[in-house]
């Protein structure tokens, strides 16, 4: 049985402008998320990370990969679906919150 992966760029010409990447389960620091904390579901799918070059960030990438990941996660049977960022990181919270996440925790990893 295969790990589910859900991979999507976006371009501009040649150019990759974004990047988004998740996946079934998820390890944060090379341990399962269950390992830090408790997560509700029977099908998890990590939303891992969205990167947008720096000259195109501003204008709702972010929020559409996150959508469309959703979107396709929901399609594969995933009940749950989760992500993090730094909570100095306003834009990136701000989106992920825009999405419809939730926010569960906060700890400290590794000092």
């Amino acid at each position: 049985m295969g790990l589910d992966l859900l991979t999507l760029a976006s371009y501009n010409k040649d150019k990759l402008i974004a990047a988004s990447f998740a996946f079934e389960g998820g390890l944060f620091f090379s341990k399962p998320i269950t390992d830090w904390m408790e997560i509700p579901g029977n099908k998890i799918m990590c939303h891992e990370f969205v990167v947008v070059d720096m000259e195109y960030r501003g204008n709702g990438i972010q929020k559409r990969f996150m959508d469309a990941t959703i979107r396709e996660a929901r399609q594969m049977g995933y009940d749950t679906i989760w992500c993090c960022a730094h909570p100095n990181n306003t834009p990136s919270v701000c989106s992920i919150e825009s999405t419809g996440y939730k926010f569960a925790d906060q700890f400290v990893v590794d000092g």
